[in-house]
């Protein structure tokens, strides 16, 4: 249930500091389409949600997601925008952010999710949690990679990930460190029920063996395909488990900004699965709409995306793409105003129209 924010207590109470900081103001519907769905899903778990603003650049797409994710605790004196509207999310529940500035590498982009899933579960759940049969996908694609590197082909492993799933420690229920769990589990399908039986049983258990027993053929490509998959099974154990201790922690929240850069394509990437945004959206079938992708795989979860660009509606119907305009007038009078700018009304007017109701 949300709370109100709390009170900003700054060391430095200058008001030059205050007026560095980004402030927040209006985005009323925006904000009520994220409190519906969230809503919604609250009722229904066995769904899932996304939502796309979009606009052009420096309208406040990244600013408005930012105030969606906040916590209710929000005291952080580090924080980089003034909110005094009350947030949606409760402290207790999970949320996960990426930019795609930083990389559009579809196998960077989950394990980056991941590694802020398992951050955010620790800190709210007080246990970890182990995307163990994402962390096996991404190992073996990573070694097959590098082999065909080797090999003289085109693909190539990023030595980071690798080591530092070779240099993991132990896996939760385990005695052994993640790399013997994954040796153990890719000796055949057997070994890894042996193994696998601890997360789960019955069909689910004979649908993650059969799962790990894949990655064992085909090339780097064909692991690549399946790379969302295990993520999405992953992600499904720690929805259950969340579900089962702490239902207040779902829906789980999962934002992606800057998403016109999935559609960025290089001389070095445009051939390249990796680059690929089907593990997002699926494929489209028959009929031209996008199914199979990790957006749909999993119930509990609240998509948010921002991007320039609407998008295709057969990949996110446009009931779910909200377009980010310009600030009104009284909003950029107000957002002024809490930077300590004192102007009149025609000032502020001026102001609105020369920057297009993007005051930054």
């Amino acid at each position: 249930m949300a709370r109100k924010a709390a009170k900003f207590a700054f060391e430095d109470s200058s008001k030059e500091k205050n007026k560095n900081r980004k402030a927040f103001v209006d985005r009323v519907e925006p904000i009520r389409c994220f409190e519906r769905e969230l809503n919604e899903l609250k009722e229904d778990r066995d769904a899932f949600s996304v939502l796309y603003y979009w606009g052009v650049g420096g309208i406040g797409k990244s600013h408005l997601m930012e105030h969606l994710l906040r916590e209710t605790d929000f005291n952080n004196q580090n924080s980089s925008f003034i909110d005094t509207k009350p947030v949606l999310l409760s402290e207790d529940q999970l949320r996960a952010k990426y930019t795609l500035d930083v990389s559009t590498n579809e196998v960077e982009i989950l394990y980056k999710l991941r590694t802020k899933l398992k951050e955010e579960y620790k800190k709210r759940c007080e246990k970890d949690f182990d995307f163990l049969l994402f962390d096996i996908a991404v190992a073996s694609y990573e070694e097959k990679s590098d082999q065909e590197h080797r090999a003289g082909e085109k693909s190539s492993s990023r030595s980071s990930i690798l080591d530092d799933l070779k240099s993991m420690g132990e896996v939760t229920g385990f005695s052994i460190p993640f790399y013997d769990v994954y040796e153990k589990v890719k000796s055949g399908y057997s070994a890894a029920k042996n193994i696998l039986n601890r997360y789960a049983e019955g069909k689910v258990l004979e649908q993650y063996a059969e799962y790990i027993q894949s990655l064992n053929t085909g090339n780097s490509e064909q692991i690549l395909r399946k790379l969302h998959r295990g993520f999405s099974y992953d992600l499904v154990r720690m929805v259950n488990g969340l579900q089962k201790s702490s239902p207040e922690s779902l829906p789980v929240v999962i934002a992606i900004d800057t998403l016109e850069r999935l559609d960025y394509k290089s001389a070095e990437n445009i051939n390249s699965l990796e680059y690929d945004d089907s593990w997002l959206f699926g494929q489209p079938d028959y009929t031209g709409v996008y199914t199979g992708g990790l957006m749909e795989s999993v119930p509990s979860v609240l998509w948010v995306l921002c991007g320039r660009d609407q998008l295709d509606e057969k990949k996110i119907p446009l009931d779910y793409q909200i377009r980010i305009d310009r600030l009104a007038e009284a909003d950029v009078k107000e957002l002024l105003n809490i930077r300590d700018v004192k102007v009149s009304d025609e000032v502020a007017r001026t102001i609105c129209d020369v920057t297009e109701g993007v005051p930054v």
